[in-house]
């Protein structure tokens, strides 16, 4: 009987290569005895060493599965994408899936922690913009979002967001990790006013940490009335609300969307 033991990566002469160690009971009966003696069999480890490019075929593969899951649960939900339409569409075989996750959950608990980190790297490409006034910066990563709201049709919305309002009543596990994206979000957002506030661009009496709490659930917020109004409307007095009253520069009178461009393009 062999079974896996445990998988590690090892590094020889600046190549990685890839090999499991595995046991093996031998087969062992005492004297006498008619059964195996399972409890006292000697353990046997050796290696076996996997084909050249298999590691970053694997890590491909889990990957794939991933993006091609999230695109699918961002327009559907989690509840209604299926194991079976995430494998057709990454054409991925069934066992396969099961290799890298050991339930549905586990695998939507990796989609979770990518939109996290897709979210965190589009912030951070717009709020470390530093040729840019902090307060400019922000609104830009807004605009960007707005965009692409447009040209979705208003639909789909903040893909943390729609998570959260699914499943945080349903499973803990997800409401904790979906409140550490949202809490990633937050702090990106305190650490840009913080900046503003040492530039001198925004009132001193603003306190970064409550405004990035209330310009994040105002976004939310606003993205759920967009998908139910099937209008950009709720995002241009978002925008209006925030850069024109709560963040406002001084001469700053610049929003994005006014409420004659507020159509959904689809």
């Amino acid at each position: 009987m062999r079974e896996i033991w445990r998988v590690r990566e090892e590094a020889s002469q600046g190549c990685s290569s890839r090999f499991f160690i595995c046991r093996q009971h031998a087969r062992v009966r005492n004297k006498g005895q008619k059964n195996l003696d399972m409890a006292n069999r000697p353990v046997y480890y050796y290696r076996v060493t996997l084909p050249k490019g298999t590691l970053m075929a694997k890590e491909d593969t889990k990957a794939r599965l991933i993006a091609e899951g999230a695109k699918l649960i961002h327009e559907k939900g989690f509840n209604h994408t299926g194991v079976q339409e995430i494998l057709q569409v990454s054409g991925v075989p069934k066992g396969s899936f099961y290799f890298y996750f050991q339930t549905k959950e586990e695998f939507g608990l990796a989609v979770v922690e990518y939109f996290s980190q897709y979210m965190g790297a589009k912030m951070e490409m717009h709020l470390s913009n530093s040729p840019l006034p902090h307060i400019k910066r922000l609104k830009n990563f807004f605009d960007e979002m707005m965009e692409y709201f447009r040209h979705e049709g208003c639909c789909r919305g903040c893909p943390i967001g729609n998570l959260a309002q699914e499943l945080s009543d349903l499973s803990d596990t997800f409401r904790e990790k979906l409140k550490d994206a949202l809490a990633m979000m937050e702090a990106r957002i305190v650490a840009s006013l913080q900046r503003a506030l040492e530039a001198n661009e925004v009132a001193p009496v603003l306190d970064p940490h409550e405004a990035a709490y209330f310009i994040l659930n105002s976004w939310e917020g606003a993205l759920t009335r967009m998908k139910t109004d099937k209008s950009l409307e709720p995002l241009a007095v978002f925008d209006k609300m925030i850069f024109g009253f709560l963040l406002r520069t001084t001469g700053e009178n610049d929003h994005s969307l006014q409420k004659n461009d507020t159509d959904c393009k689809k």
